[in-house]
């Protein structure tokens, strides 16, 4: 069911367009118990990783003598940042290939690829429109 949406938007040029009036198509409701359709596995796992590795850097960091807080999580978080980019290889590349896929199908799917070019053809006539207006006005 098509939702319509106001709101304000500004062109290139910093000239204010016209409200527009345009709608929306939601996604489907999921019924409970249905599946996720993507996996979420893989950024759980890289994030839960990433965290694991600056707590133990700002605990390693307190237990060597730096008590202070910001200094602590300041060292933790480019220590954990230098070994989460060694170490956390393999899972990040599995993030990044999931998220290609998904990305990649969105893409595909020609109802999804109709709905992008109509709101970008009624975002350029929107924008040709207020300029032209603010063209004819000077």
């Amino acid at each position: 069911m098509p939702v319509t949406v106001r709101r304000p938007l500004f062109g290139r040029s910093g000239v204010r367009l016209e409200r527009l009036s345009r709608p929306v198509r939601t996604a489907p409701r999921r019924r409970a118990g249905q599946d996720y359709p993507g996996r979420v596995l893989p950024l759980l796992k890289y994030s839960v990783m990433r965290l694991a590795m600056f707590v133990a850097a700002m605990a390693l960091l307190y237990l060597v003598g730096i008590k202070a807080l910001l200094p602590n999580l300041l060292l933790a978080g480019v220590i954990s940042l230098l070994l989460s980019y060694l170490l956390l290889r393999r899972p990040r590349e599995e993030l990044s290939q999931q998220i290609a896929t998904r990305v990649s199908g969105r893409l595909q799917d020609p109802q999804r690829r109709s709905a992008v070019a109509e709101d970008a053809e009624i975002e350029d006539a929107a924008v040709d429109a207020a300029l032209d207006e603010h063209r004819s006005q000077d």
